[in-house]
């Protein structure tokens, strides 16, 4: 009569080697069995559970890989917080530490405050001109050059003493209208500088008074001094 096989139970018992360590399969199989629960769900070390799960050993590592109620770092470089890992992603648009880098003109902008204006400011995105009637987009960065021959905007006449302002695409058409008031204009203008042109030369001629009046004492007392050391002289000989 033949004798039963004990495969099963001779395999269970019998150890398997892994790495450095020996491990009963028997032993193995009752581990997988003992339910835990998720580090992350709380106890005496951690008194506010972020995670609920609890299952066998077999599963824990499964569960760990997905679990949002584990703690995390953020992302961010210079961020020390630690926080749930479902709340990794909300926090990553407002840190303060959070980066970008701008579309347009590359330029890193550091804080989620300096983002969200930035765009406000970016000198690589088109603007619309802010004159009124001028439908020009130009870069922000060249917006001023852009302004300095828009004809929609608004300048000074460049007849001195008008005074006037208007669209830098009307000029001419000013200085034709304005040719009367120009004229008077600039021949007020032209006695403007008559007079300060009279008023520094009297000031000139002043100056120059004042400077001969200096050189003249200058000479006085460089003479007073020769005379001094000459009868200076004379004594030392004396004696």
């Amino acid at each position: 009569m033949a004798e039963p096989r004990q495969e099963n139970v001779s395999n269970l018992s019998k150890p398997t080697f892994e790495g450095n360590l020996v491990t009963s399969r028997a032993v193995a199989a009752i581990i997988d069995t003992l339910v835990l629960r998720c580090p992350s769900g709380g106890g005496a070390a951690n008194s506010a559970p972020l995670c609920s799960w609890h299952g066998p050993v077999s599963k824990l590592a499964a569960h760990q890989s997905a679990c949002t109620g584990q703690r995390a770092h953020c992302k961010w470089a210079g961020c020390s917080e630690i926080m749930p890992s479902s709340a990794v992603d909300a926090h990553a648009k407002v840190c303060i530490h959070r980066y970008e880098f701008c579309e347009l003109c590359r330029e890193a902008q550091c804080g989620a405050d300096a983002i969200a204006s930035y765009p406000d400011s970016c000198q690589g995105e088109l603007v619309g001109c802010i004159n009124y009637g001028c439908s020009a987009k130009v870069l922000r960065s060249d917006m001023g050059l852009h302004r300095s021959t828009c004809a929609f905007e608004i300048v000074p006449c460049t007849i001195p003493g008008c005074g006037v302002r208007v669209k830098h695409g009307e000029m001419k058409q000013h200085c034709d209208a304005a040719s009367g008031l120009h004229t008077v204009a600039l021949a007020g203008f032209a006695q403007t500088l008559h007079d300060s042109i009279e008023s520094l030369n009297g000031n000139l001629q002043q100056l120059n008074s004042n400077v001969r009046r200096l050189a003249a004492s200058l000479d006085a007392a460089e003479q007073r001094h020769s005379s001094e050391e000459a009868a200076a002289g004379k004594k030392r000989k004396k004696t």
